[in-house]
């Protein structure tokens, strides 16, 4: 297991539902070829964007329950 799929697991541990966001800019990648660095950016910007989706799907999920425990009724589409 990797470093950061250690760490992935320690937070989904902590934060149940949630995703760690990584961050990774091509300027932490100082040694390697600029080309390479920037893919690898780009790769970590677009995994972020999932892990924030998903974090704010569970949140959603969460206020959405919160909300229907109180007795407070939302329309679906909202």
């Amino acid at each position: 297991m990797s470093y950061d799929d250690m760490m992935d697991w320690k937070y989904r541990e902590e934060n149940p539902g949630y995703e760690r966001e990584i961050g990774l800019t091509a300027g932490d990648l100082e040694d390697c070829d600029p080309e390479i660095a920037e893919l690898v950016a780009e790769s970590y910007a677009r995994d972020n964007a999932k892990r924030r989706e998903q974090n704010h799907r569970t949140e959603v999920a969460g206020l959405r329950a919160l909300l229907e425990e109180h007795g407070i009724e939302i329309p679906d589409h909202i």
